[in-house]
């Protein structure tokens, strides 16, 4: 888990608090404009749930936005679509809804200033309401936002309390679910408090597990456990936190069925002693549970949930491990008739050439269209290539997908798109090479607003890339000995890691 944490600074931003009308009043009129530090938010929020909306446990350590991310917004904020229409949020329940619900057509890609967020001051140890005025005070805030990397602490629940003032002079307290992760997050054994206990358990440890959303949460005694509103039938073995692992979960799309179904065939790796896993589509509906040993596993029926992808999960539930669920998303084909359909979509992956340390994909599949050609991405949004469908099978070098292997296939060309898409993934074959790493040819361009900059060190890249700076593309590395140009996705890792990490 990457966090955001905010080092405050002394922000050239107002300290909001909110007041009676008054005549200068008249000259706060909304601005109403698009906002890269919004959307760089978003995608920092949408990291942080998962596609039901429901959190990321890891993610959400104490419950507090304002801990577990950097800031939270003061609702309600007005947000702006691609299309110029605004929506107001209450709230971030909603704000996840409107973040989830967005696809390629529609999507936020501004914020109506001026608006609240709440941040926490280490220096005061309170929580303070700052007024955002614009998007260069929105940047200032973002810039003050630094990733931490990983705590490297346990899942034991025996949790550490810290009081923190709010703006209107009360205090909350803030619970982390054990003294590691707080002081990993800069307090001291100074700061802590008695956490309340309702329950008035005992301090004996006993250890009792439960299991939530795949991962194992572990309380002292089975007190501890009850006291949150669990029972019996919600423990699993302790024991068991290391012995499964679920991965590479592949979903190939089949053909439509008459009654606008579709068929499916999943297939995964697997590590632990379970014979039998759930399998979930959206809001973890249970649709059936299935025996290892039937995989591949053809569901001949597949309901179209009615969202741009189709989603499932695999949990081996009751397991210990937060690594015993997987989930997949991908473009459903078009079930219910049209002048478009993508079907039989496969990849074949050719032999690795040992001097490049490549390989070759080969990609082939049915349609029905009037159209003449289609469009590639990698991991869904990468711009690969505009190829004739006389072309199928297609055979392409796996330099070109960015290091992806999992592949966007939609018809029509990036400014015709018809709303006929498939994806595929497969396994990455290993031929080696894993040792060969990237460097810049400098002078490099990045952007950010409009604003151009000329990095000439590595160093550079890194600060601005930090401050939501973007690589300006074509860019010249040099890779294997040989300088070539990259069009695209290359801190995807396309070109493995750069020489310096």
């Amino acid at each position: 888990m990457k966090r955001l944490k905010l080092i405050f600074l002394a922000l050239i931003i107002s300290i909001g608090t909110f007041t009676s009308c008054s005549e200068n009043d008249i000259n706060n009129v909304p601005d109403v404009q698009e906002s890269e530090t919004v959307q760089t938010v978003i995608a920092e929020l949408r990291t942080m749930y998962n596609t039901d909306g429901t959190e990321i446990i890891d993610e959400h350590l104490t419950g507090n936005l304002i801990f577990d991310f950097c800031f939270d917004f003061v609702f309600p904020i007005d947000l702006i679509y691609n299309d110029g229409t605004t929506v107001s949020v209450n709230s971030i329940e909603e704000l996840i809804t409107v973040i989830i619900g967005a696809n390629n057509d529609l999507y936020i890609v501004g914020i109506v200033f001026p608006f609240n967020v709440e941040v926490y001051n280490p220096e005061t140890n309170q929580v303070e309401i700052i007024t955002i005025n614009n998007e260069q005070e929105f940047i200032t805030l973002l810039e003050s936002c630094t990733y931490n990397e990983p705590c490297d602490c346990d899942n034991t629940y025996d949790p550490v309390c810290v009081l923190v003032e709010t703006p209107n002079g009360n205090t909350i307290t803030v619970t982390y679910p054990n003294e590691c992760l707080a002081l990993c997050d800069g307090f001291t054994p100074n700061n802590f408090v008695d956490c309340e206990n309702d329950c008035n358990c005992p301090t004996n440890y006993d250890p009792v597990c439960v299991e939530v959303n795949g991962e194992v949460i572990e309380f002292q005694n089975y007190c501890f456990a009850e006291c949150l509103g669990y029972d019996q039938s919600d423990m699993v073995d302790c024991e068991n936190n290391s012995e499964c692992e679920v991965d590479e979960l592949h979903v190939t799309v089949g053909d439509c069925n008459v009654d606008g179904t579709y068929s499916i065939s999943i297939n995964f790796d697997y590590t632990g002693d379970q014979d039998n896993f759930n399998l979930y589509i959206r809001n973890n509906v249970l649709i059936g549970n299935y025996p290892v040993a039937s995989l591949p596993l053809t569901i001949e029926n597949f309901q179209v949930s009615g969202y741009d992808e189709d989603y499932i999960k695999v949990c081996f539930e009751g397991t210990g491990s937060e690594d015993c669920c997987e989930d997949k998303e991908w473009y459903p084909p078009n079930c219910n008739g049209g002048d478009c359909s993508i079907t039989n979509l496969e990849v074949e992956v050719g032999e690795c050439n040992p001097t490049t340390y490549t390989y070759t994909i080969t990609i082939d599949f049915d349609y029905d269209t009037t159209e003449e050609e289609f469009s590639l991405y990698a991991e869904g949004d990468l711009f690969v290539g505009v190829y004739p469908l006389t072309s199928l099978p297609l055979t392409l070098q796996s330099t070109e997908l960015y290091g992806s292997d999992y592949l966007n296939v939609c018809i029509g060309t990036p400014n015709n798109q018809q709303d006929c898409c498939q994806d595929v993934d497969w396994e990455e074959p290993d031929c080696g090479g894993n040792d060969l790493c990237y460097e810049y040819v400098f002078p490099v361009s990045l952007f950010l607003n409009g604003t151009s900059v000329t990095a000439n060190t590595n160093d550079d890249i890194d600060e601005y890339l930090d401050l939501g700076y973007q690589l300006e593309y074509p860019i010249d590395i040099i890779y294997n000995n040989e300088t070539i140009t990259v069009q695209q996705g290359l801190l995807e890792g396309g070109y493995g890691e750069r020489c310096d990490d």
